[in-house]
């Protein structure tokens, strides 16, 4: 009995990790949505951008429970063919920072050029 009940918390514990992960996500898009910044000239506006890679680490303070900070990183590529990151930061499921990090094309095509780990390459300006 006591394994039905350990297996029963487990999956509990996993579906709030994905169901947690998922309100993470919607949080860094709705913060996206509403980024307009404006730097030398050029104009970085979430809504028109589009995504090519986008990194989701959720941060566990102990292993099979739900995690509350989140980094969420996303290689966007403006209407005007302007390149750059966006790096949203959630601590305790609360959005506490976003930023934009213009790159240059060379090093955004680097970074699409992910290796087979999966990890993708940031160059800050």
């Amino acid at each position: 009995m006591e394994l039905v009940w350990l297996l029963t918390g487990a999956i509990a514990l996993y579906w709030l990790d994905r169901y947690q992960d998922q309100i993470a996500d919607r949080m860094a898009g709705e913060a996206f949505d509403q980024v307009s910044e404006t730097r030398n000239g050029k104009t970085y506006c979430g809504k028109t951008a589009i995504i090519h890679r986008k990194k989701h680490i959720g941060h566990v303070f102990m292993p099979l429970f739900p995690s509350l900070d989140h980094d969420i990183k996303a290689l966007c590529q403006t209407e005007d063919n302007h390149w750059f990151w966006y790096h949203a930061q959630i601590k305790n499921m609360k959005l506490v920072h976003t930023e934009i990090n213009p790159v240059s094309i060379e090093a955004a095509l680097e970074a699409m050029d992910e290796d087979e780990t999966g990890t993708c390459r940031e160059e800050k300006s």
